[in-house]
């Protein structure tokens, strides 16, 4: 494997890592039911990232992909549904 590949790899498993910690911590907010996002439907990365923690497309507004996953509260503490 060629240095920049494993770059890329390192980079794109920090963005996973921060993303997948920063999910955690909205998903203990008191109250909190859904995560929502949004972005440009013109970035097929963007797309296939937060799917890939089970976020889905629920619309379209202002021009940008609106995309939201589920929070799940038990007595084990919260997590989304799908991540």
């Amino acid at each position: 494997m060629q240095a920049h590949d494993r770059q890329g790899l390192s980079k794109k498993r920090l963005w996973q890592s921060s993303f997948k910690k920063i999910i955690s911590i909205i998903s203990n907010i008191k109250d909190c039911e859904k995560i929502k996002i949004c972005y440009d439907p013109k970035n097929p990365v963007a797309k296939g990232f937060y799917s890939s923690f089970g976020f889905v497309e629920v619309g379209i507004e202002d021009g940008e992909i609106i995309a939201e996953i589920d929070v799940v509260k038990n007595s084990e503490g919260c997590k989304c549904r799908h991540a």
